[in-house]
């Protein structure tokens, strides 16, 4: 995670473990590759070994070209990979090598052999090395050389998930740091591209507004802090890293209603209440809402907020999805919804009805493997109906949010959640 923009076979730690080397593709901008010197360039196992190096890169980044060079510390060689669009072929280019050193003379002792540098070669590798970022063609992360992604204080340990808008890493604090403030693990969530950095600028904004609410002890058990970030939104470093969680508790779901009243005090609308979006403290084993980049504050006495639909489809509420069941298809890539304060109490109920119920988890993974997100939404919305006429508490609690009239109604609703489980 350091500045450079070249990462060479050279650079690269030995050491590595498999996870690490996971994290190491997402991050590679061009490649190098450096042979002894009696290896020769045009050696066939040294060029299909730089060729498949670039094709990985290719594959892993989802990327359509990408630079490197190979050189044995006389000669250099630079490659082009490229992959063609909706082809699984790829173009491969390679230049003529370049001289590193030149005017070779025995010197008068005769004891070696004097070199001097090859200025020509010289200029075009570092040239090569220091285009402006554009050139290489690098895609998959929004970062660029003046970033501090905390490289000279942390190293990544493993990738811990991709999302839409971003991807997120577990850091490590490196030996050699003795700041005392540095805490020894944290997590650091990087945007994908430019147009994703106005997703992270308004997750931090959010978690700002949630640490107003003068109540620092339920923050700290619903939500994780920001230690650091980007001005422009590229990055967001988390102070600790959670665990994912495959089911939930009774208490479980009853913290993630409390979770969703205290947003609701606070007017806030998560908008992407999912399985993957909950994680466990393992230090407080409190259950702890994640990715507030789709997330919205409603104003004083507003009671819908209508802005793009993103975030959660098939765990939100029947009016939602049979809203989204009826746009047509030229509406599907811009559509607006009036969303309503009680959606996230919706998701969440829903949420706990996978999560806690097997046969449900099962037919929700059918849903999720369906190709288009219309047929997702019109089976979601086919499940929670199907399961409102023959569950009877789902069906309470449903009427329980749907009547809610303020923040004293949760406790009817964790009431409801009880029966639920005890049935």
């Amino acid at each position: 995670m350091d500045k450079r923009l070249c990462t060479t076979q050279a650079d690269r730690p030995r050491n590595l473990n498999k996870p690490q080397a996971q994290c190491f593709q997402d991050f590679i901008v061009c490649l190098g590759e450096f042979k002894t010197p009696s290896t020769s360039l045009d050696n066939e196992a040294t060029i299909a070994q730089v060729c498949q190096y670039l094709a990985n890169v290719l594959k892993v980044q989802n990327r359509r070209k990408i630079y490197g060079f190979v050189t044995n510390l006389t000669h250099m060689t630079f490659y082009c990979a490229e992959k063609k669009p909706y082809s699984t072929s790829y173009h491969y280019y390679k230049s003529q090598h370049l001289e590193m050193f030149n005017c070779l003379s025995k010197t008068s002792s005769s004891v070696g052999t004097k070199r001097k540098l090859n200025k020509e070669a010289w200029e075009i590798f570092t040239k090569f090395l220091t285009m402006n970022p554009g050139f290489y063609q690098y895609t998959t992360l929004n970062i660029n050389p003046l970033d501090d992604l905390r490289g000279d204080r942390y190293s990544i340990s493993r990738k811990l998930g991709t999302g839409v808008t971003s991807m997120v890493y577990s850091l490590v604090k490196k030996q050699d740091n003795y700041l005392i403030d540095d805490v020894e693990n944290c997590v650091i969530k990087i945007s994908k591209r430019t147009t994703c950095s106005e997703s992270l600028i308004n997750e931090l904004k959010i978690i700002e507004q949630l640490k107003q609410s003068n109540n620092q002890n339920k923050f700290d058990f619903f939500f994780e802090n920001v230690i650091d970030s980007s001005p422009a939104g590229n990055f967001l470093v988390f102070q600790n890293e959670l665990l994912s969680i495959e089911s939930l508790t009774l208490i479980q779901s009853k913290q993630l209603i409390d979770v969703i009243q205290y947003l609701y005090d606070c007017r806030i609308i998560h908008r992407d209440l999912c399985p993957p979006n909950l994680m466990l403290d393992k230090n407080s084993q409190h259950l702890k809402l994640i990715d507030f980049g789709y997330a919205r504050t409603y104003e004083m006495n507003e009671i819908t907020k209508e802005v793009p639909i993103e975030g959660t489809t098939i765990y939100a509420g029947e009016k939602f999805l049979l809203f989204y069941s009826r746009l047509s298809l030229n509406s599907l890539f811009d559509p607006y919804y009036a969303y309503e304060r009680t959606f996230d109490l919706k998701c969440a109920l829903n949420v706990i009805m996978v999560m806690s119920n097997c046969e449900i988890r099962v037919k929700m993974d059918s849903i999720n493997a369906l190709p288009e997100v219309k047929q997702k939404v019109l089976s979601s919305l086919e499940l929670w109906k199907n399961l409102e006429v023959n569950n009877e508490n789902y069906s309470k609690l449903l009427n329980s949010i749907n009547n809610l009239t303020g923040t004293t109604d949760f406790d009817v609703i964790k009431d409801e959640v009880d029966k639920l489980f005890k049935h």
